[in-house]
């Protein structure tokens, strides 16, 4: 992702769902979680910042994940993503099944959207 400070690009897809999974930490050897991280989540604030109105989205969800499996690693196994993420059983999904469950069957799932 390349920075974006507003002025530039577009911040308008009303008909478009987006996202994000953001590491929050990384895991380390140690059990302290405190492996070296990337730029990513800080400069997805700044793109995420440009979304002030929710008719630029037609859903915007924006997720920390704990416990990344490197400095890109939200969808990995160990990765912890938030507490609503669960199973039919109310079991926690790690950070790929909940990628995947949130791409098929979530909140904004893969569906078209018409035009009005």
């Amino acid at each position: 992702m390349s920075i974006s400070d507003g002025t530039i690009g577009t911040f308008n897809y009303p008909k478009t769902n987006i996202t994000s999974w953001l590491c929050a930490n990384v895991h380390s050897s140690d059990g302290l979680d405190d492996g070296v991280m990337n730029n990513s989540s800080p400069e997805a604030q700044l793109f995420f910042q440009n979304f002030t109105n929710s008719s630029q989205t037609h859903g915007l969800l924006i997720n920390a994940v704990t416990n990344c499996d490197g400095d890109e690693g939200a969808a990995s196994t160990i990765a912890v993503p938030p507490s609503n993420y669960v199973d039919s059983h109310g079991n926690p999904l790690n950070g790929l099944t909940a990628v995947e469950s949130e791409m098929t069957q979530g909140t904004n799932s893969c569906t078209y959207h018409s035009t009005p």
